[in-house]
């Protein structure tokens, strides 16, 4: 009775190697398979970490943009040219030019 079982054992083992032996190959390819959709997964999440620190980035940079244009747009309003001149006393248009001497000794 226990040769019997010993030779089912060793028929199924011899069964199983085969089949092994002959899947290899394709194992082997799903394995590789596997990796590279682990590593396709991994670089693809990579990639959508920059883009949103990107989009954040161009966000600051768009408010930076708007705040320096306002400013800008401020600085070269009529009044505030005319309030920047008279600090500096210098005169604005339609009045007349002063005119500077230089006397040489």
């Amino acid at each position: 009775m226990k040769k019997i079982i010993n030779q089912h054992r060793n028929w199924l083992d011899d069964f199983g190697l085969d089949i092994l032996k002959r899947n290899t190959p394709f194992i082997s390819f799903l394995c590789l398979l596997g990796l590279l959709y682990i590593a396709n997964s991994h670089s693809a999440e990579s990639k959508v970490g920059k883009i949103i620190v990107l989009k954040n980035e161009i966000k600051e940079l768009n408010w930076e943009y708007l705040a320096l244009k306002s400013e800008l747009v401020q600085s070269s309003m009529y009044s505030s040219v005319e309030a920047k001149l008279t600090e500096q006393e210098l005169g604005l248009r339609g009045k007349k030019p002063v005119q500077i001497v230089v006397n040489e000794q």
